[in-house]
């Protein structure tokens, strides 16, 4: 489930995620983010895995069709420290633009997902 925030008249987004994970060997991981776009141009995010790794992005919209992003991953426990950091560089393409700018506040919140036909 995707879920943002518009903030600032709908020129900036906030959006959280939380992940639950079950792996084969009857654990579970959770990872949490929390990311901003500022003007619908930088995005800014943080994320954490359960295991102790921490995740930072930076992203850049080029012509509001392309992002194009960074992200780092680093441990904090000593045996994932001596593996060393993760670089990540992204290359995403929006299909539609204008995901959220028909946002009505003073519509209910359940309109984001559908319309009621009239």
């Amino acid at each position: 489930m995707f879920v943002f925030y518009p903030i600032r008249n709908g020129k900036d987004l906030i959006e959280p995620r939380i992940n639950y994970r079950k792996e084969t060997d009857n654990k579970s991981r959770v990872s949490t983010a929390l990311f901003y776009t500022y003007d619908d141009l930088i995005i800014l995010g943080s994320s954490y895995l359960s295991g102790s790794i921490w995740g930072f992005s930076l992203g850049f919209n080029i012509n509001y069709r392309y992002v194009i992003g960074y992200s780092i991953e680093t441990g904090t426990t000593n045996a994932i420290i001596n593996t060393g950091m993760s670089h990540e560089i992204s290359i995403r393409f929006n299909f539609n633009k204008n995901y959220y700018a028909n946002y009505d506040p003073e519509e209910p919140r359940s309109s984001f997902t559908f319309k009621k036909k009239q």
